[in-house]
């Protein structure tokens, strides 16, 4: 999944030393119909 994968987690932590605040994303189930962590916040 996209969310948990290396790049995209250093790239989240580099916006988060530029206080870039994230909302989400949630675990449940996706539009996908996966079940996991990754859905978008409602």
């Amino acid at each position: 999944r996209m969310w948990e994968a290396e790049a995209t987690q250093k790239n989240i932590e580099v916006l988060r030393s530029r206080k870039v605040i994230f909302i989400g994303p949630e675990e449940g189930e996706m539009a996908c119909g996966d079940f996991g962590f990754g859905r978008m916040s409602e």
